[in-house]
């Protein structure tokens, strides 16, 4: 796969694993962070993800990502949602590269022993440490890394 597609597939898996949640009747709060993520075990993403939180579908959620290039611009930008199956938080991305009509799409799952209540919960999570899991698309596979680094 080409060095771009490759890492879109990757990026977008990792910032997949980043979701939503807020109060029904309450503003809307958000969180942001960076991400890594490897390729196998070479670690080659970084970007930043973004969350909407909302209280009336803990269980669920949604959020955006950005891939950043070796030049610190944007190189890939996408979205993806989040679900809690049997304990287990995982869900889907997907992203486009700058300039691509080319949609790239994968899955990923969160490292998270004890879930928490809420995806909110496990994003929040991420103010104090890492939250860590795999991801998959189209025959690669890896690891990414969330960190949150500011609330509203």
């Amino acid at each position: 796969m080409p060095g771009l597609a490759r890492n879109l597939v990757c990026a977008s898996l990792v910032l997949i694993t980043i979701p939503a949640a807020a109060a029904r009747q309450q503003p809307a709060s958000s969180l942001r962070g960076t991400w890594a993520a490897t390729i196998g075990t070479k670690p080659a993403l970084q970007g930043s993800w973004s969350a909407q939180l909302r209280a009336e579908s803990p269980e669920a959620a949604a959020g955006t990502w950005t891939l950043f290039g070796a030049n610190g611009k944007a190189a890939a930008q996408g979205t993806w949602s989040a679900t809690r199956t049997a304990g287990t938080w995982s869900g889907t991305w997907s992203a486009r590269g700058a300039g691509s009509d080319t949609l790239r799409s994968g899955t990923w799952r969160a490292d998270v022993e004890h879930a928490p209540a809420t995806f909110a919960d496990l994003l929040r999570s991420t103010l104090e440490t890492q939250v860590t899991g795999a991801w998959h698309s189209a025959g690669l596979q890896g690891r990414w890394a969330l960190r949150a680094t500011s609330t509203r």
